[in-house]
């Protein structure tokens, strides 16, 4: 089987799979950040509303529209003792939303990977994606940890080898920098050759439900041998799907100058035109980020998926 038959084959699949992978884009990726969004929305409305209200007192009267974006000054500061404390209550919201955030798009990402492996038929319900990819939470989880681990570990490694030749040579400037770049062009050539033995881990860890060492394993071992055409097969499916989704990146980019505008004459209008403007952006926003995300995931999944099962059983053909 070839690659235009990989790509006809993951379409059909593609269409199978739209409806589910939409209802997951709704109900653990859109629904959670609106309503995430919502809270802080209120959160920040009133600490920008209670930090306004100090420096109004503190400085005089400002204008309603803007006057809590007027820089602080250090009398401010000194008489407005909250200031520090919404200070710090803004980076650890700040942080826990982008927790919330990565876990949400983790568990998205999770259910798409399950049903591009498990729904070829398109009769798998919501209910099932999520029973099914729950039992692979912790396992993929896992996998993405250890996968960190040995690329961090190389990249420190070279690292630590750099560091170490250039101590060693750095009486003589032509050869320190020569080594560097050797080590450089050496440590681009082991990184990548890692990722393309690997790249097949995640489609190995749910397939054929293995351990994750094993994952790992099988995955060098299907590439083995062939890893120039499986970096070729793969090249071509990541630039299809990057295509596409500069598409979808130009679609959002155009709503998102429309309604600039719009921004803009709820600042002339007001403070409260401007935060309902500015939610209503943001709203639409994630709404589009999140079908693009959940939508090219599970095409890229489909196509490396069906490029999985095609190297495991040796049958794509130049």
């Amino acid at each position: 089987m070839g690659l235009e038959t990989i790509f006809s084959k993951s379409w059909h699949e593609f269409r199978k799979n739209l409806k589910l992978s939409l209802k997951i884009s709704w109900w653990f990726c859109i629904l959670p950040m609106l309503i995430l969004l919502l809270v802080a929305s209120i959160f920040f409305g009133a600490a920008f509303a209670s930090i306004g209200s100090e420096i109004s007192d503190a400085n005089g009267a400002l204008t309603p529209a803007f006057g809590s974006f007027i820089p602080f000054t250090g009398n401010v500061v000194n008489e407005t003792g909250s200031i520090g404390v919404w200070a710090v209550a803004f980076v650890i919201i700040i942080f826990v939303l982008a927790i919330v955030f990565g876990l949400i798009f983790y568990i998205s990402q999770l259910m798409i990977l399950f049903i591009s492996v498990y729904n070829d038929k398109g009769r798998m319900t919501l209910k099932q994606a999520v029973g099914g990819a729950s039992c692979y939470f912790w396992k993929l989880l896992g996998l993405i940890f250890l996968l960190i681990l040995i690329f961090f570990g190389v990249s420190l490694g070279f690292i630590l080898l750099g560091v170490v030749s250039f101590l060693i040579f750095n009486g003589v400037l032509v050869l320190a920098i020569l080594i560097e770049v050797l080590l450089f062009f050496l440590f681009f050539i082991l990184y990548f050759y890692l990722i393309v033995r690997l790249y097949f881990s995640p489609f190995v860890l749910f397939r054929e439900n293995t351990g994750i060492v094993e994952a790992m394993r099988r995955s060098s071992l299907i590439v083995r041998g062939r890893w120039w055409k499986t970096l070729g097969y793969i090249m071509i499916i990541s630039l299809v799907v990057w295509a596409v989704s500069f598409v979808f990146s130009l679609v959002m980019q155009l709503i998102s100058l429309l309604f600039f505008g719009l921004i803009f004459l709820s600042v002339l209008l007001g403070g409260a035109a401007f935060v309902l403007s500015l939610f209503f952006i943001i709203s639409l926003v994630i709404v589009v980020f999140s079908f693009m995300f959940v939508l090219m995931g599970l095409a890229s999944s489909l196509l490396l998926k069906n490029l999985y099962l095609e190297m495991r059983i040796g049958k794509i053909k130049k």
